[in-house]
């Protein structure tokens, strides 16, 4: 993306100077800015202010580009894994109000293996109303090489499935 301008209100949001460009990390990690602590109760939870940011960007920004990380799943709970899927279809809602883009790439960064129950994130992108946008992934049992989710492979087949599944609970 070259130089970035990170000022958009939250550092989860990076501008691109130049361009209707913004990459949107969706940090997961105990170090991310996306975790705030709640003192009252000793827990952390997901921040979502910067879901708040994005109406700002939405008749401007043509390239949207989405980094989501993920620990390793063996550090991760059910319920923080439930939290992760409700941040994620939340972004997605807010990127279906994006009246002008025309380029959607998520990419998706396993701090372990691949585990199709860290995977199935990729399924809230399904309900995008952008129906051209790309994925690609990676985790450590592939060395860090990032593969392509390509239309009609196996993956994608499950992901869909899935997507299916959430829809008919009322998730999506």
């Amino acid at each position: 993306m070259g130089k970035v301008k990170t000022n958009s209100g939250h550092p989860a949001i990076i501008l691109h100077p130049n361009a209707r460009e913004m990459k949107i990390i969706v940090d997961t990690n105990l170090d991310s800015p996306l975790i705030e602590y709640d003192e009252q109760n000793d827990t952390t939870y997901f921040s979502r202010a910067f879901l708040d940011e994005l109406p700002k960007h939405a008749r401007t920004m043509q390239v949207v580009r989405v980094l989501i990380l993920l620990r390793d799943i063996q550090y991760e709970t059910a319920g923080r894994r439930n939290a992760q899927y409700d941040l994620v279809k939340d972004l997605v809602l807010a990127l279906n109000k994006f009246e002008y883009i025309h380029e959607l790439h998520v990419q998706l960064e396993l701090g372990g293996d691949f585990n199709f129950s860290q995977a199935k994130i990729l399924a809230y992108f399904y309900a995008s109303s952008f129906k051209e946008w790309t994925a690609s992934f990676t985790g450590k049992d592939n060395n860090g090489i990032w593969q392509n989710l390509n239309v009609g492979s196996a993956l994608d087949r499950r992901l869909g499935g899935w997507f299916r599944v959430l829809r008919a609970r009322g998730e999506l």
